[in-house]
């Protein structure tokens, strides 16, 4: 048996350090009145583990052996506690190798979002710059939209990258994740649509406007401009800026860089009032303070990492890189998340949510070289859930799907068709929505399903007295129904249903 002994005494002794591997369930864990300090063991010990005045053993026996009743406080049987929290892993949320590297994804949040499965699925994203890398970067996506803007090219199909820039803005907002090669975009499902408007650092004010209109008319919903100009550039500020309000109008969210020259004057369009200005955090000693060459004035809206930026570039690599050229796609993948969890949010709604969410680094409130603080994806993401209305009478099974206009119907003089039918004509599905006459206003929402796995939200507004409108959807996914739904959005804050939803099963 076990009994307690001087320090002196002349026994076999054990130290904590030789007791055998760890407690389990159904082990006796004792808790002694004054600690020991040595216990003596013989071959019968049942000791397993010491810790201070805890001691555990084998058996219970073991337990009322170890010490005279008047030594021991309690006995009781051992058993498992859990840390009550989320399961926490030092493994990277993404396979990419060069992940570690990223350290504005940490830094903003990122894997938040994407843990929530908000990955600007389906969302186009707008890059006016100097293009991307053509063939395509191993870890970018083949654009199925693109163009050359810039005046007299000699072939408008080119958006090759020249100059490399673009194509590392591209690699912050839309390297594909999981792959297992180099990095991860903030929102690597997104939509890239790279518009060339320059092969050289600087570019025409005209060519940077030609691309911004093509972003707009490719339906692009989020368009980065990580470029830039002053008055002293232009005397028509006011002329320019009226096409970014336009887009804006039209509920295009629009990101800019706020400007390299570290000091206040304002660069254009960042400091257009329906433009998000982003300043850039990150230097040699802090991720959190102001980086020294951003630009600093009341027209920045917020800050996100823009030193030390890893992405990919024009030759097929990757490499780092400064300024606020690469804060900026880091909001615009936001902007991306923010269109994917709500499709009609406008971009003064997505600012005013920056405001409520991004996080204080350098001055408590507002200041003019962080804004409103630093993107903050884990706080942004959760206001936009809670406050996203919602745009069908049932809950939708999941957020990942995007409503996207399509080109609205031709009148025809065709006979209606009795029901609403789902077909597949061997390279897209085609969905008839028959309904009663609907106005102008009216929007028909279908949504796609694999069995009862939400694919895809598409949506097309109706001609006034319309009783039918035809939508398409081409994908590799296996189709088996859609749910239709009519919504008047005559007032565009208060959308309201017209019609009860319609399910319709594919015909074979």
């Amino acid at each position: 048996m076990f009994k307690f002994i001087a320090a002196a005494a002349a026994a076999v002794l054990i130290s904590s350090a030789a007791y055998s591997a760890y407690a389990a369930e159904g082990d006796y864990a004792v808790i002694l009145k004054h600690e020991p300090q040595v216990l003596l063991a013989d071959e019968s010990s049942g000791v397993i583990s010491r810790s201070g005045r805890v001691v555990v053993v084998k058996s219970y026996m073991d337990a009322l052996s170890l010490a005279p009743a008047s030594e021991i406080e309690c006995i009781f049987e051992d058993g498992i506690a859990y840390l009550l929290d989320t399961e926490v892993s030092d493994a990277p949320p993404v396979n990419d190798p060069s992940y570690g590297r990223q350290w504005g994804l940490e830094a903003i949040n990122a894997p938040y979002a994407w843990a929530k499965g908000f990955t600007g699925n389906g969302v186009k994203v707008g890059i006016v710059d100097s293009g991307m890398k053509r063939p395509s970067h191993a870890d970018l996506p083949i654009p199925s939209l693109s163009l050359n803007a810039i005046s007299n090219a000699s072939d408008y199909t080119d958006y090759g990258d020249n100059h490399g820039h673009g194509t590392k803005v591209a690699g912050i907002i839309g390297a594909i994740a999981n792959n297992a090669t180099g990095i991860a975009g903030v929102a690597y499902d997104s939509e890239l649509v790279p518009i060339k408007v320059t092969d050289a650092k600087t570019l025409s004010i005209s060519d940077m406007i030609a691309g911004f209109e093509r972003a707009v008319d490719f339906g692009c919903q989020v368009i980065n401009m990580s470029l830039g100009f002053t008055e002293n550039n232009t005397p028509d500020i006011a002329a320019i800026g009226s096409r970014i309000q336009r887009a804006a109008d039209k509920g295009i969210i629009v990101v800019a860089a706020a400007g390299n020259d570290g000091n206040s004057t304002y660069q254009y369009p960042a400091s257009y009032d329906c433009v998000v200005s982003v300043a850039s955090i990150g230097t040699s000693s802090s991720n959190d303070a102001p980086s020294t060459f951003s630009q600093h004035n009341d027209k920045v809206t917020l800050a996100a990492p823009g030193y030390q930026i890893y992405s990919t570039n024009r030759i097929g690599t990757y490499g780092y890189s400064d300024g606020t050229s690469f804060s900026a796609p880091m909001v615009s993948a936001a902007a991306a998340i923010a269109k994917q969890i709500n499709p009609a949010i406008t971009p003064d709604e997505f600012i005013e949510a920056l405001k409520l969410t991004s996080r204080d680094v350098y001055t408590t409130g507002y200041d003019e070289y962080t804004g409103y603080g630093v993107l903050d994806l884990q706080a942004l993401t959760d206001y936009l859930l809670k406050n996203a209305p919602s745009i069908t009478p049932s809950p939708v099974p999941t957020a990942t799907a995007i409503p996207e206009p399509t080109v609205p119907p031709e009148p025809t003089d065709a006979p209606v068709p009795e029901k609403s039918e789902l077909i597949y004509d061997g390279e897209r599905y085609v969905l008839t929505a028959v309904h009663e006459p609907f106005s102008s206003q009216t929007r028909i929402i279908a949504a796609f399903y694999e069995e009862e796995r939400l694919i895809a939200v598409k949506s097309a507004y109706g001609i006034e007295g319309n009783e039918i409108n035809k939508i398409t959807y081409p994908t590799e996914a296996s189709i088996t129904k859609a749910e239709i739904f009519g919504w008047d959005f005559s007032d565009k804050e208060r959308p309201v249903p017209v019609s009860d939803k319609q399910t319709v099963y594919l015909s074979e």
